[in-house]
């Protein structure tokens, strides 16, 4: 935020979670919205079937996002969804490659959160 995404942040709905992340936040920061936003809200939502766009241009070598994630943030993240999942959604979690534009980091931020699932 303010790049991505574009989004009237005045308007309000139950169904949607508001969660700005700064330019250049690190892990931390975004593990931090993960676990004080995200998660209580999917738990509370308590869904069926999990869909993740599956992003990876978040990355630190990655100029697209701005933001400097590297691939154990992206195993954690999706180790939490997979938890989530297993616990509403009897372990139903899809996820779509949607981003990711330096090549190294793509490959090597997609095994990571991949290999969250032979845990």
């Amino acid at each position: 935020h303010p790049f991505y995404p574009e989004y009237d942040f005045a308007r309000e709905s139950s169904r949607i979670l508001n969660a700005p992340v700064s330019a250049y936040s690190d892990g931390s920061a975004m593990r931090e919205i993960f676990e004080q936003q995200w998660l209580p809200s999917l738990d509370a939502f308590r869904p069926e079937l999990i869909l993740v766009s599956a992003g990876f241009d978040a990355h630190r070598n990655d100029d697209m996002a701005n933001l400097a994630l590297m691939e154990d943030d992206y195993h954690w993240m999706s180790s939490q969804l997979l938890k989530i999942a297993h616990k509403h959604a009897s372990g139903r979690l899809i996820a779509m490659l949607e981003g990711g534009y330096e090549k190294r980091s793509l490959v090597a931020s997609t095994i990571a959160f991949l290999k969250a699932g032979l845990d």
